[in-house]
């Protein structure tokens, strides 16, 4: 941590350091007051604390609320692709792989 001394105006004053090449940095001012950018508070304008200020139902769950409108926002296409990854998953599980592990080339089927 970089050490300051405080002046008789309120100012912090950054003492000057020795760099590793031996020349040295000179003292820096910080005015009274200042807070730096990293220290900031991120700004928030009207709508987002509008909407942070929103009123909840009473007795519903924030899980649940998420979950229904998850069901509720899948369109026809994502409904289709569902029913048939599903499909396709029955259909694995009933036939039995052709691949025996035991071949030399992994694309090489055993009959």
């Amino acid at each position: 941590m970089q050490e300051y001394i405080v002046n008789e105006n309120g100012e912090k004053v950054l003492l000057g350091s020795r760099r590793p090449d031996g020349t040295i940095r000179k003292e820096r001012r910080i005015r009274a007051g200042y807070i730096p950018q990293d220290e900031q508070a991120v700004y928030e304008s009207r709508g987002m604390m509008a909407r942070a200020n929103i009123p909840r139902c009473p007795g519903l769950d924030s899980a649940q609320a998420s979950g229904a409108a998850a069901a509720a926002a899948k369109s026809k296409a994502a409904k289709k692709n569902e029913k048939r990854k599903a499909k396709k998953a029955e259909t694995e599980a009933e036939q039995p792989s052709r691949y025996c592990g035991m071949c030399q080339d992994w694309k090489q089927r055993c009959l």
